[in-house]
């Protein structure tokens, strides 16, 4: 156990945008996008944004994005975040935006990454973002 305790001294933001369906919900799925890489003495993530980034700014369809853990070697389900279709689809209606935040930090060791699927493809992209920093 350490006897100092490690503070973020590096600020890092971390972007993966999905396109590309996954249906696994298993530590065997293939069509993960890297959010977010720990540094070389591991990482703090302390909020994490899922927006859709559609040219009209929305979709209709329903869809689910999953939050992964990697380990470098196995894929482990984090979170779920259920994406809600706006009732009318116009180009002056706000997409859909979400915040999960972590208030004691999601801590990834070195070697450990944050990856994301969107659980439909619908033409349209979603934005995952990881605000957090290297320690």
């Amino acid at each position: 156990m350490a006897t100092t305790p490690s503070f973020v001294s590096s600020p890092k933001i971390g972007i993966g945008t999905c396109t590309i369906a996954e249906t696994g919900r298993s530590g065997a799925v293939t069509n993960t996008v890297l959010v977010y890489t720990a540094g070389a003495s591991g990482s703090r993530i302390d909020r994490i944004d899922v927006m859709e980034s559609a040219a009209n700014g929305h979709t209709t369809t329903v869809n689910t994005v999953s939050l992964w853990i990697y380990t470098g070697a196995t894929y482990y389900l984090f979170r779920e975040v259920a994406m809600l279709a706006p009732p009318t689809p116009a180009a002056g209606v706000a997409g859909f935006q979400t915040s999960l935040t972590f208030p004691f930090g999601l801590n990834l060791q070195s070697g450990y990454s944050l990856r994301a699927t969107i659980r439909v493809s619908t033409g349209d992209s979603v934005n995952v973002i990881a605000y957090g920093g290297d320690l």
